[in-house]
Parts: structure tokens; C-alpha cells; sequence
């Protein structure tokens, strides 16, 4: 992942940051769809709306997605209540290995913790991951770059 791609993700002033890993390497597709299963479940199971966007990759042994997440029916105070009342129950939800929900205290420190953490495994396939699209664009913090890789 560039510098660039890294700024990319520094568009958004992001609220949580999530992790979620898979025993075992899975094509992007399916751990994409599992993915978005997940995120789904958190608007059905407790009314929150999400964007998102953030990298899946993949190394020889494992599927790693990280993401920055923005609840957007909800302010910050709440997205710390979230962390602490939900980000447990939210994490178990997760079925395919660990994972984990955090409050965003820098996202520059969010966006280059994705690169350093790419950086040391040395993924061999990556790409972006989204959801809810529309709406993440509209929530942008910056100028759209002219062009970007996952669009």
C-alpha cells in the first residue's frame, strides 16, 4: 500500500477502527460477503447505519480486513458508548477469528497502522473494501483524489 492509497483512507474522520481476521487464507470474495454479512448485522441487530471503508488482503496464511468505520445516526459521545456497550457483542459476532472494535483517536495513526501492518506481513493480494458507499463519499473530509485504486 503507497503513500497515497494511506491518504486515501485519511479522507474520512473515522470514529471506530475494526479489525477482523480468518483462521485460514479465503479468496476476497468470499471474505468480502462475510464481511458485509457482518456489518449488516450490526443495522438489523442494533439500528446503527455505517460507512465504511478500509483494505482486505490477504497473506499466505491468513485474511485480514481493517477498516475505519463511521456510525452515522449517532454522534462521537455515542461512539464511545458504542466501543463500550457494543464493540464486545459486535466482536463476537465476528465467526471466522478474532476481532476487534476501537475508538478512532487519530486517523492518520489508524490509516498508517494498515500500511505498517501490510508493510510487515507482506500481503500477496489486497484490495479496498467498502460499504455503504453513497453515503461514505458524502462524509469525505477532503478533496476526491483523481483516481484510486478499489474504485
Amino acid at each position: 500500500m503507497t503513500y497515497r492509497e494511506t491518504n486515501f483512507l485519511n479522507e474520512w474522520d473515522w470514529d471506530l477502527f475494526v479489525t477482523l481476521t480468518f483462521r485460514g487464507r479465503h479468496n476476497h470474495k468470499y471474505a468480502e460477503n462475510e464481511f458485509v454479512e457482518w456489518v449488516r448485522s450490526i443495522y438489523v441487530e442494533d439500528q446503527i447505519r455505517v460507512a465504511i471503508a478500509g483494505v482486505i488482503y490477504s497473506t499466505k496464511t491468513q485474511t485480514h480486513i481493517h477498516v475505519g468505520m463511521i456510525p452515522v445516526n449517532i454522534d462521537i459521545i455515542d461512539a464511545i458508548a458504542i466501543v463500550d456497550s457494543l464493540g464486545g457483542i459486535w466482536e463476537n459476532r465476528w465467526r471466522h477469528g478474532i476481532s476487534s472494535v476501537e475508538l478512532v483517536m487519530d486517523r492518520e495513526k489508524a490509516a498508517r497502522y494498515i500500511q505498517s501492518h501490510m508493510s510487515t506481513f507482506s500481503p500477496d493480494a489486497w484490495d479496498f473494501v467498502y460499504y455503504n458507499k453513497r453515503l461514505l463519499w458524502k462524509l469525505r473530509s477532503k478533496a476526491e483524489p483523481k483516481a484510486c485504486r478499489g474504485d
